[in-house]
């Protein structure tokens, strides 16, 4: 079953809240305000799959005001991501930092296996090459990593937790709540230890 319009801006501004992810560019909430979430069109259109590909790390509100035929290209185009209609992110671009300068990255391609073998040949020959897939220097060189044992992309970086009853999930529960409150009284020992006395006034 398809998400719907509300689930798939939710995921979208789930996405951009996150902090976990290093974005390929920093999207402000005026970019988020013109990304389009409507269906596709039930009529034909005469943009290419070149064309639909552009639409990412395009800033202008036409692009992303444009539907595809669903037979033709069935999933939700944003600023950086590849939805499917199921609301899952089948292509990400993100950042990575480079071992050997922090403040430094290189730019990522994630995405998953089916989607690749569809779509190859733009997201190599196009795509890669956008983000610096033929940068000069190897170490900023964007690099292109594909999944195939995880549905969403987005559960890089976040993990996922499946429960199949109730039981189960009050006992995650309770555990995550004893390794929280080990964590806490960690951190008091620790300033409390690292503390100066407090002083005793004589009166």
């Amino acid at each position: 079953m398809a998400a719907t319009i509300e689930e798939i801006q939710n995921k979208v501004s789930i996405y951009y809240n996150s902090n976990k992810i290093k974005k390929f560019h920093t999207i402000n909430s005026y970019i988020q305000r013109y990304l389009n979430y409507t269906p596709f069109s039930v009529r034909k259109t005469a943009t290419t799959l070149e064309q639909i590909f552009n639409k990412l790390f395009n800033g202008m509100k036409g692009a992303h005001n444009k539907k595809y035929l669903q037979s033709f290209f069935p999933y939700y185009v944003f600023y950086e991501k590849i939805l499917d209609l199921d609301g899952n992110i089948v292509l990400l671009v993100c950042k990575e930092s480079i071992s050997q300068n922090r403040f430094a990255s290189r730019n990522v391609l994630h995405v998953k296996r089916d989607f690749y073998n569809k779509y190859s040949d733009y997201i190599n020959h196009i795509l890669l090459n956008k983000i610096g897939g033929n940068h000069q220097n190897e170490d900023y060189r964007a690099i292109k990593v594909i999944h195939g044992d995880i549905d969403d992309l987005y559960f890089l970086f976040h993990k996922e937790y499946v429960f199949s009853n109730i039981s189960e999930r009050k006992n995650f529960k309770d555990e995550l709540l004893s390794k929280i409150s080990e964590e806490i009284l960690k951190n008091k020992e620790f300033y409390l230890s690292n503390s100066k006395e407090p002083q005793v006034l004589p009166f």
